[in-house]
């Protein structure tokens, strides 16, 4: 299905998946998606490798959520003191 170029920038992706934040990666993958799409248009390419390309959901691990500090979501209720 995929050539072995498109493979391996697939692989990329998902490799940086597991280094960067989700909007980073959102952004990345818009950046490429753009790129290719132009590429395709201008007939430099037949085929845009990440159209379709979707992110894995990423996981929160345990030790992330026990190491996490707990934020204060909203300003203590100062009348109830």
């Amino acid at each position: 299905m995929f050539s072995g170029s498109e493979q391996a920038l697939l692989s990329r992706m998902l490799d940086l998946s597991e280094k960067y934040s989700k909007n980073n990666m959102d952004g990345i993958a818009a950046t490429g998606r753009m790129i290719f799409r132009y590429a395709v248009e201008l007939g430099i390419m037949k085929v845009n490798p990440i159209e379709n390309f979707k992110l894995p959901k990423q996981q929160t691990k345990v030790e992330d959520l026990e190491s996490a500090e707990e934020k204060i979501k909203y300003p203590p209720d100062t009348s109830l003191l």
